[in-house]
């Protein structure tokens, strides 16, 4: 199962970052060290108050997995390509410009691969949260997985969008039937429908987010 965090405080941390994945899936992925090819040169951006131009997130991120990468820094990125298309995928389009200021406020430490966030960067990551947390999803790492002793399963998961939670909590039966998911939105259940996979379980990929509007 995925326990997944869309929240990007702890994407970077260095030498052990856990790569960024959708919000409301449901399988965890803890990424491959990173050597991968892509991204580009350069070092730009400064801490601090330093910030990106509209269109130039995308590249302060290739810039901060690059230069994690040419100082082995043991990301867990992949393929800087990949990894920034990725994560401009997962964000909301409302925050580009505050995720493009926190890549760009985190190049210059990125060199020397710190353990911990750099405190010059808390207005940037402050901003980057706030935006997401109005305009997107945060998964919340609350999803479950369980499997009886005739074969029955079940899974779910909790997500915070726009300040509600979504949860969804799917049970197959053990003869092979269909997957059933009960959908709450907030407190009020707002109904249930038949899930294709029995192992897709988050708000945004099961049938729920249908229900959901998400």
């Amino acid at each position: 199962m995925h326990m997944l965090r869309v929240s990007l405080v702890g994407l970077f941390l260095l030498g052990a970052a856990p790569i960024l994945v959708a919000c409301g899936s449901d399988v965890t992925n803890n990424g491959q060290g990173g050597s991968g090819a892509g991204g580009a040169g350069g070092s730009g951006g400064s801490g601090g108050s330093g910030g990106t131009s509209p269109g130039d997130a995308r590249q302060a991120c290739l810039d901060f997995c690059h230069i994690g990468e040419v100082n082995n820094c043991g990301m867990q990125t992949g393929n800087c390509n990949e990894f920034c298309d990725e994560v401009f995928a997962d964000m909301p389009s409302e925050c580009e410009d505050e995720f493009g200021s926190l890549f760009a406020c985190y190049i210059p430490a990125a060199k020397d691969c710190p353990n911990d966030p750099p405190p010059e960067c808390n207005d940037e990551m402050e901003a980057a949260e706030t935006c997401q947390m109005a305009n997107g999803c945060v998964d919340d790492a609350e999803c479950f997985a369980g499997a009886g002793p005739n074969g029955e399963s079940s899974c779910g998961c909790t997500s915070t969008c726009k300040g509600v939670a979504y949860s969804t909590n799917c049970e197959t039966p053990g003869n092979g039937g269909m997957t059933t998911c009960t959908c709450t939105q907030g407190d009020t259940v707002v109904g249930t429908c038949t899930n294709p996979d029995p192992e897709t379980c988050g708000p945004k990929t099961s049938c729920c987010a249908e229900l959901f509007n998400l």
